[in-house]
């Protein structure tokens, strides 16, 4: 790892809600979130098509633990 971004959440499941709101469009790239950034709403193929990311940040169990555990240790050993 390179660099490391340590945010401080005053309210975690905010952010994880916007980490599990995104959507890609496989044609064009273009990212999505269904609630903050929601794709038009007359493109029904567009909606269709949409994604979501296979990623960890998508991964409800496993990321929470990783952000908590570098905002609560900081001496960062999550790596």
């Amino acid at each position: 790892m390179d660099a490391m971004i340590v945010l401080e959440v005053a309210d975690f499941t905010i952010a994880l809600k916007r980490a599990l709101g995104r959507r890609l469009d496989p044609v064009t790239g273009r990212m999505y979130h269904l609630e903050f950034d929601p794709p038009p709403a007359n493109d029904p193929g567009l909606v269709a098509r949409l994604k979501e990311l296979d990623d960890s940040s998508n991964d409800a169990g496993a990321r929470p633990v990783h952000v908590c555990a570098c905002l609560c240790a900081c001496s960062c050993a999550c790596a």
